[in-house]
């Protein structure tokens, strides 16, 4: 989905149903999907969703990269791309799932209500994060990505969130609005 062009999807959105490999591309300026419902890349497969050059993905609801046994997911923005979701971002859910999200590039950006990574969600009960709960999930924030939380960022054991330094050389965790 390139060059200004709009989707607009009013169901579950899964990148890489049970058993496949898929990939979703969005690139250029004002291209967007809007996606009313929750998304899931690596849903039992292999899945991946590049958000580039100033194109933007707009959820209402929430986003699992790598979901359950042996899925693979994979979100990168880059080069000024944008994901805003309503709900939460979940990096690693569950049993041998591998996952990666990352964030690289000035004015690239994912803003999210709560991101979970290395989270499993009990039934009946809360997103928990349960330390190494068998998956693989790392956000990486580089080169002036931005992570922007508003409420909860959870991490399990041994899963990793990697944050690049300012141009003084700071890094900062925290601070308004939950910003990484």
């Amino acid at each position: 989905v390139e060059d200004g062009a709009r989707v607009r999807n009013n169901s579950t959105l899964n990148v890489a149903d049970i058993g496949s490999e898929s990939s979703i591309n969005l690139s250029g300026t004002q291209t967007t999907w809007e996606q009313n419902g929750n998304t899931r890349v690596g849903y039992f497969g292999d899945g991946t969703l590049n958000v580039s050059d100033a194109a933007a993905f707009g959820l209402n609801g929430a986003m699992t990269v790598g979901y359950w046994a042996q899925s693979e997911g994979r979100v990168n923005v880059s080069s000024g791309g944008v994901i805003e979701a309503s709900g939460a971002l979940n990096v690693g859910f569950g049993g041998q799932s591998a996952a990666v999200v990352e964030i690289s590039g000035p004015g690239s950006r994912v803003s999210t209500d709560a991101a979970r990574i290395g989270a499993v969600r009990l039934t009946g009960g809360p997103a928990t994060n349960l330390g190494d709960a068998g998956s693989d999930a790392a956000v990486h924030v580089v080169n002036g990505g931005l992570l922007e939380v508003n409420n909860v960022l959870g991490l399990g054991a041994g899963d990793v969130l990697a944050l690049n330094r300012d141009v003084a050389g700071n890094t900062y965790v925290g601070g308004q609005r939950g910003r990484v």
